[in-house]
């Protein structure tokens, strides 16, 4: 459960994917020298990147905030089936998870939700000011959500719209 959020994001420079990410734990001379090496090989047109994806984070009804993280296997009257980061089957009672993520299991095992995780909406702030982003967490009254250029933003909740604020309840499981 829980996540490590990339200290170190380094983007295509029209920020539309992410080439590089460094773990805080991870950061280190070498590694840096590897994002380096890497970057200006991607730059140059002699490497691909290679894909970063966001494993769906599945929301823990008796501990708000928490989540278990992992990408949709199955879904069926007793259990939620996950693969965790690690490539771990995970079968999870449907009674600890939280009413959103049910409801977006039970479309998935439909075929009607997608499977790589929330979608991208519209988050306004308290002051009004309006971003595109996707959740990702709330967790202990901060919210965490992935912008469109791959950069990860957490801040307080409390700055957003009541609406906002009900939406990333709704979204977390804290309903």
């Amino acid at each position: 459960m829980g996540s490590t959020i990339p200290k170190i994001v380094a983007t295509s420079p029209d920020n539309n994917k992410i080439w590089g990410r460094l773990k805080y734990k991870s950061i280190d001379e070498r590694s840096l020298k590897k994002l380096r090496k890497n970057l200006s090989a991607y730059t140059s047109g002699k490497m691909e990147p290679e894909e970063f994806s966001f494993p769906l984070h599945w929301s823990v009804r008796e501990k708000p905030g928490s989540s278990w993280k992992g990408d949709f296997i199955s879904f069926d009257e007793a259990h939620l089936m996950i693969k965790d980061p690690k490539g771990k089957t995970v079968k999870l009672k449907k009674e600890r998870v939280g009413k959103v993520a049910l409801a977006y299991a039970e479309k998935m095992s439909k075929g009607s939700a997608p499977t790589e995780g929330f979608q991208e909406e519209r988050w306004t702030s308290s002051g009004g000011k309006e971003i595109k982003a996707t959740f990702q967490s709330l967790k202990e009254g901060q919210i965490t959500l992935l912008l469109p250029n791959g950069k990860v933003s957490s801040f307080p909740v409390s700055r957003l719209s009541e609406a906002s604020q009900n939406r990333a309840h709704e979204l977390a499981g804290n309903e």
